[in-house]
């Protein structure tokens, strides 16, 4: 550690991951149920009437477990 910083931060900062992921972040607020635009989306996408809370998800354990197998 110390060889990495010379011993100019006590810390490691490697550990911190960013609060703010410039690809996923944005979509996921885009799709989200408190854009005032969700209703419209939703619509147009033909989910308006899902039961699914929430609507959209970037990832689903539940559909990487039933195609895991697929993968190659």
């Amino acid at each position: 550690m110390t060889s990495v910083s010379g011993e100019v931060l006590p810390y490691d900062n490697r550990i911190f991951v960013p609060d703010w992921d410039l690809v996923e972040d944005p979509v996921k607020n885009y799709f989200a149920a408190s854009n005032p635009n969700s209703t419209a989306i939703y619509t147009a996408l033909h989910v308006q009437n899902s039961t699914k809370v929430p609507i959209f998800e970037m990832k689903n354990a539940d559909v990487h477990a039933a195609l895991v197998a697929d993968n190659l």
